[in-house]
């Protein structure tokens, strides 16, 4: 497969940085200045070294294929041996090209509450027509681009795409594996066959440049292209999928949860309403019990403008009943603790306040009015492990699981670099959310 893509007649890698566009007009991720420069330095049995010698920026591109899956896994390692600092402004994890254009359909994925994974097919050509032959000149500048936005990652879209064939059925599909909405693939047409192009956030999309300094490093997002017949493309990505999941005992012993949000108390908890729920809950076989939205409200307040809390309401549970018989567990169960741990919202009278206003008035000088620069700020992650570490003291057997439905704008222009940082921050896996999780009893 390596050596497929070593022939596609596209660089490996396609970079823009300030100062460094592209060299044919347009907005597309490929046809840039440093990707047509880039040469090969060295090839390994992972993947490719290249080099461009008027910057002095490296790119290790790193390839895995888990052993008997048609899946290719791609990443990008930047590292800056040059004099000078680079303003990157995209970085792709995987360019590949040489798919028929003739007869290519794409495929993506809208994605909603109560709406979700609605998989649409379109012929290639409506977004990539074929040129006329009559006046050359060149390659065409428009493609069929899908980006994510704000803090969750399918928002609008799933971070996936795919090229089948209608005759004989080839297919190429693919993911982004980034935990928010940084991201942004392309598919077009180029020198008369198909072309991919995947990477993480961008600067036209995101407001996304990282400095790069010499002697510094960047890693972009990693992507995954997964090769066969329709459904045996689909099957391959799936088990792939499943391949590079982290260890961890809740895949081998997948428990019953039941969460008392959806057709049920929708964010309005008390003592009254839950404990004969919790009953009919373990009753039916459920293991976890979850109090979703609104355990923090107080009951004449409610529940979306009071996020961040983090405390149970004293009027929805007097004398605190409902902490008591979670703690000690109820018919069998293991209490979860309330959910809605939501890191990415910032809503009107949270307490937290005083740490998101002022990013907020870093880039308008304006107290913020509504949800939307919490993850500008350094200090809220730092706030909300607090909040997790105490709730996995508290209970004991609690857990806790963050809810990032809401999202938060990801195009934020303001001076200065390092712009659109928080869209490329990935969890530990040592993090807070793991620490929080307290060891059965």
């Amino acid at each position: 497969m390596i050596d497929a893509l070593l022939d596609s007649g596209l660089p490996l890698v396609e970079v823009t940085a300030t100062g460094h566009g592209r060299h044919w007009s347009s907005h597309r991720l490929i046809d840039t200045a440093i990707g047509s420069r880039m040469r090969r330095r060295r090839r390994h049995s992972t993947g490719v070294e290249l080099h461009d010698p008027q910057t002095g920026l490296v790119a290790e591109i790193r390839y895995r294929s888990p052993e008997g899956l048609p899946v290719l896994r791609s990443e990008v390692l930047l590292r800056n041996e040059g004099e000078h600092p680079l303003i990157l402004e995209s970085v792709t994890s995987l360019v590949v090209g040489g798919f028929p254009a003739d007869g290519a359909e794409l495929m993506w994925a809208e994605n909603d509450w109560l709406a979700e994974y609605r998989w649409r097919r379109s012929p290639l050509r409506l977004t990539s027509p074929e040129l006329s032959d009559q006046v050359r000149y060149g390659n065409g500048k428009d493609c069929f681009t899908l980006a994510g936005q704000g803090t969750w990652s399918s928002c609008g879209h799933l971070p996936m795409g795919g090229l089948t064939h209608r005759e004989s059925g080839r297919t190429w599909l693919w993911q982004i594996e980034h935990n928010g909405g940084g991201w942004r693939w392309e598919c077009g047409a180029r020198e008369g066959t198909a072309y991919v192009a995947l990477s993480g956030p961008s600067d036209g999309h995101h407001g996304w440049r990282h400095p790069l300094n010499p002697g510094e490093e960047f890693r972009t997002v990693p992507v995954a292209l997964a090769v066969g017949e329709h459904d045996e493309a689909f099957a391959a990505l799936t088990r792939y999928r499943r391949a590079i999941r982290r260890p961890h005992p809740d895949h081998e012993r997948l428990p019953v949860i039941f969460n008392d949000y959806m057709n049920c108390l929708m964010g309005d908890p008390t003592t009254e309403k839950l404990l004969p729920l919790i009953d009919a809950a373990a009753e039916a076989g459920a293991e976890y019990f979850v109090i979703d939205a609104g355990w923090y409200a107080e009951i004449d307040r409610s529940w979306w403008d009071t996020v961040g809390a983090w405390e149970p309401s004293a009027t929805r549970f007097p004398g605190g009943r409902i902490s008591r018989r979670l703690a000690t567990g109820r018919r069998g169960e293991h209490p979860g603790a309330p959910r809605g741990a939501d890191l990415s919202r910032r809503q009107r009278g949270r307490p937290d306040r005083k740490h998101a206003d002022p990013a907020h008035r870093a880039l308008t000088g304006a107290t913020p009015p509504h949800r939307g620069t919490i993850e500008m700020n350094p200090v809220i992650p730092v706030f909300h492990s607090r909040d997790l570490l105490r709730w996995g003291r508290r209970s004991r057997r609690a857990v806790v699981r963050p809810d990032p439905p809401a999202g938060s704008p990801g195009h934020r222009p303001r001076p200065g670099l390092g712009r659109g940082r928080h869209l490329l921050v990935h969890p530990s896996p040592s993090g807070p959310f793991e620490r929080a999780r307290p060891t059965r009893s």
